[in-house]
């Protein structure tokens, strides 16, 4: 187990090295960095499903009507999440 530990480490201070790591810990907080991740990927998804899926019915193996119903609770849980977002925040 310890080799494990030692492996993970070097691979951090490997990590921590480099420029681009640095300049952005020192920029924000690696939760910021975490959580900003995170985000640009759901939000990269969520882009894509709406650009993706109706041109792509046919190799996707989704009926025209399925694609229209999953862009329609997307968006409907979108509407709810932001709302409800906008309430906690106030």
């Amino acid at each position: 187990m310890t080799g494990s530990k030692t492996s993970s480490a070097t691979q951090r201070d490997r990590l921590s090295r480099t420029p681009t790591v640095n300049f952005l810990l020192r920029l924000a907080p690696s939760r910021v960095l975490y959580m900003t991740m995170i985000l640009s990927a759901a939000i990269l998804g969520d882009s894509m499903i709406y650009n993706v899926l109706p041109t792509g019915v046919d190799f996707s193996r989704v009926s025209v009507a399925l694609a229209g119903v999953l862009l329609s609770a997307n968006r409907i849980v979108w509407f709810v999440s932001k709302t409800l977002a906008a309430w906690v925040l106030e």
